[in-house]
């Protein structure tokens, strides 16, 4: 009995380093990119939102924002 209570504590553990390191993994990138953002503030004058962008050089046909300032 005193080993499976041993091997029970044991699993627990690893589990819960595992699940600590992995919200620790999964929080590290979006901290630097977050902070890049904040850096790279450009301000527009008109903002199209969640335009349809269609480009035949390059094929691209998306869903973008576009961000226009001094009338280009």
């Amino acid at each position: 009995m005193n080993c499976l209570r041993t091997y029970i504590m044991s699993s627990t553990l690893i589990a819960t380093v595992l699940l600590a390191g992995l919200a620790i993994v999964l929080t590290l990138p979006a901290t630097p990119a977050s902070v890049a953002d904040a850096q790279n503030v450009t301000e527009f004058d008109i903002v199209l939102a969640n335009g349809r962008v269609m480009d035949p050089e390059s094929n691209l046909d998306a869903i973008r924002h576009v961000g226009i300032r001094n009338g280009k």
